[in-house]
């Protein structure tokens, strides 16, 4: 280690072998220690190793914003040119990694049970739309039935059977719908 004095600070040049570094000498009281010497155009500290670095101003300072690649080893990053909406699906809009909102989003879920007595029920199926495109089958039933005829609604999921299902009769389904906003 080697010292040196620079612009009235005293720093200490090391060499080992993981290369060379410089630190400021640091007295205080009794106490004499070495910090890091960056200099103040450099790095805005401090940073995590394997986060993306991005510019800090327009004066050349690096710092580290906390964004993680999912695996350093690929060699694009996939952004989005405007905002998203939450559990809308994502369409790649260019072949260099642009996504976009696809405007739609897949509902499927397992409706809650039936308790028979009828040939129809209307099921809650909560973020379902009028107009969803998908498919419902039956998960339990008493019965041996099929279903006939399926309406989502708002919310609601309106199946009817080709007899009565009877009690604990609960159908799964999947559609798409158009996204929420």
């Amino acid at each position: 280690m080697y010292g040196n004095i620079f612009s009235n600070k005293q720093m200490a040049l090391t060499y080992t072998t993981d290369g060379v570094a410089l630190f400021e000498v640091v007295v205080s009281g009794d106490q004499v220690s070495l910090q890091a010497a960056i200099d103040a155009g450099s790095v805005t500290l401090p940073v995590v190793d394997g986060n993306f670095a991005n510019f800090d101003g327009t004066t050349g300072k690096i710092k580290d914003d906390c964004f993680l690649p999912s695996n350093a080893a690929k060699t694009r990053v996939v952004m989005a040119g405007a905002a998203t909406v939450v559990n809308n699906l994502s369409q790649f809009a260019d072949t260099t990694g642009t996504v976009k909102d696809a405007g739609y989003r897949i509902i499927a879920n397992t409706t809650a049970a039936y308790a028979g007595g009828g040939t129809n029920n209307v099921f809650v199926a909560t973020g379902l739309s009028a107009g969803a495109v998908g498919s419902p089958v039956i998960r339990t039933s008493t019965n041996s039935v099929s279903i006939t005829k399926a309406l989502p609604g708002t919310n609601t999921l309106d199946i009817t059977f080709s007899a009565d299902p009877g009690a604990g009769t609960t159908v799964d389904y999947i559609y798409t719908t158009a996204a929420a906003s």
